[in-house]
C-alpha cells in the first residue's frame, strides 16, 4: 500500500500542521506502509526513517510574480508526483490543495482523504475578509464533496459538516509524543533558557505555549498579572498582535519569547508551573461543544502540568473540572487570577491534577489514537 500525506506547511516539528502529519506518517511506516510526505521546504530540513520526504522550496519573495510562480509550482508538483507514483491514498491538509488535486485523483482512481480542522471561510468572515471567504467556501466545498473520507479532529468539527457527510468521517484528534516529554530535564539547556529569557526561578511561572489565533485572548492572561504575587507570566511562541502586546505589557515579570524551536518549547514547558488556555468567548468556535482539539493541550498533559482554561462550550471535552483543570469565566482577568492563586495555594489539588494529567496524556499518544481510529483500516 502506498500513502501520501500532503500539506502546504513547512516540514518540521515547529508547526502543528506539519508535525501532525509527520507523526501520522511515522505510525504508518511502523505498519510497513510505503509512506511519502510532501510539503514546503524547512530551514532545518528533515529526514525520517522509512519515509520518503519531498520538500518543495518556498521563495518567500517580495516580488509578486516570483511568489505567484512559487505558489503555482506547488500544486503542479503535487499533481505530477501523485499521478506518477500512483498512491493508493492521498491525505491532504489544505482546502485549495484538495480542490485542485482531488479531481485528478478521482480521474485516476486514487482515494482522497481530507484532514478537516474547521471551516476556514468562517474564520475569514470574522476577520472581515469577505471576498476571500467566498472563494474559500467554494474551494472547501469542492474538497469535501470529492473526498472519499474526511478526517475530523474533534466531534465539534464533525458537527459543522452536512449530515450527509457523517458516514465518511474518521475521528482522529491531535496527539502527543509521550516519550518526548518523559525525558529527564537537560540541566545545561535549561540553564541557558533561564538566562536567555531572564526567568526567575524563585517565582512561580504561569504560561501559555504555542501559536495563538484570534480566538485566544492572550491579553486577558497578561492583564491578570496585577492580581498575582511573586509570579512571572511566560508567553512562549507568537501570534495575533504580538508586537502590540509587547509594547503594552512591559513589566519585567511578563516575558515574551517569540517563536522558538520545538526542542526549546519542551524545555520552557518544563519550567512552567501552571498552563493557561485563555479562549475568547466571542468567536463562533467557542459556542460549538467540543470544537477544539489543540496540540498544546496534549503537550500540557504530557508534561504533567495543571491547566486553567476559560469556560466555553468549545473547550476540549476530556478536561474535567477539578480533575484535569480549573475553569474561569472568559473576559474576567481577575477570575483567572483567582484560579491561579487557588492552585498555587493548594498543594494537594495541584499535585493531584498533575498526576491525573500524566495519566490522561497516555490516551492521546499518536500510536493509540491512530490505532483506535479507522484510518489504518
Amino acid at each position: 500500500m502506498k500513502i501520501a500525506l500532503l500539506t502546504d506547511a513547512k516540514l518540521d516539528f515547529n508547526g502543528a500542521v506539519a508535525s501532525r502529519f509527520i507523526y501520522i506518517a511515522k505510525e504508518f511506516a511502523k505498519q510497513n506502509i510505503d509512506v511519502t510526505l510532501i510539503g514546503r521546504e524547512s530551514e532545518q530540513g528533515i529526514q525520517l526513517k522509512n519515509i520518503t520526504v519531498i520538500s518543495i522550496p518556498s521563495t518567500n519573495s517580495k516580488n509578486r510574480l516570483m511568489e505567484f510562480l512559487s505558489r503555482l509550482l506547488f500544486p503542479l508538483k503535487i499533481i505530477s508526483t501523485c499521478l506518477f507514483k500512483r498512491f493508493d491514498y492521498c491525505i491532504v491538509r489544505g482546502y485549495w490543495i484538495g480542490a485542485v488535486l482531488f479531481p485528478f485523483l478521482k480521474l485516476f482512481r486514487q482515494k482522497a482523504i481530507f484532514d478537516l480542522h474547521g471551516y476556514l471561510y468562517k474564520e475569514q468572515i470574522v476577520e472581515g475578509r469577505l471576498l476571500r471567504a467566498k472563494i474559500t467556501r467554494i474551494l472547501e466545498g469542492i474538497a469535501l464533496s470529492l473526498a472519499d473520507k474526511i478526517i475530523v479532529v474533534s466531534k465539534g468539527t464533525k458537527s459543522l459538516l452536512p449530515p450527509t457527510y457523517y458516514n465518511k468521517t474518521i475521528y482522529l484528534p491531535n496527539g502527543v509524543n509521550i516519550n518526548e516529554f518523559n525525558q529527564p530535564v537537560d540541566e545545561c539547556k535549561s540553564a541557558l533558557l533561564i538566562k536567555k529569557y531572564n526567568i526567575k526561578t524563585d517565582k512561580k511561572i504561569v504560561g501559555f505555549v504555542g501559536l495563538w489565533e484570534e480566538w485566544h485572548n492572550i491579553a486577558e492572561l497578561l492583564a491578570c498579572y496585577k492580581y498575582l504575587n511573586n509570579t512571572q507570566i511566560l508567553i512562549v511562541g507568537s501570534g495575533d498582535n504580538l508586537d502590540k502586546l509587547k509594547n503594552e505589557y512591559t513589566n519585567k515579570n511578563i516575558i515574551f519569547t517569540g517563536t522558538v524551536t520545538h526542542s526549546q518549547v519542551k524545555g520552557l514547558l518544563k519550567l512552567i508551573d501552571i498552563c493557561v488556555i485563555p479562549y475568547s468567548g466571542n468567536f463562533y468556535q467557542a459556542k460549538i461543544k467540543g470544537y477544539f482539539s489543540s496540540r498544546k493541550t496534549k503537550e500540557y498533559l504530557a508534561a504533567g502540568k495543571p491547566i486553567i482554561v476559560s469556560d466555553i462550550e468549545g473547550k476540549d471535552p476530556f478536561l474535567q473540572e477539578g480533575e484535569n483543570m480549573l475553569s474561569y469565566k472568559p473576559g474576567e482577568p481577575k477570575a483567572l487570577a483567582q484560579k491561579i492563586n487557588q492552585l498555587l495555594n493548594n498543594q494537594s489539588l495541584y499535585d493531584e491534577i498533575c498526576r491525573n494529567n500524566l495519566r490522561l496524556a497516555e490516551e492521546f499518544s499518536w500510536k493509540k489514537i491512530i490505532t483506535e481510529s479507522s484510518l489504518l483500516d
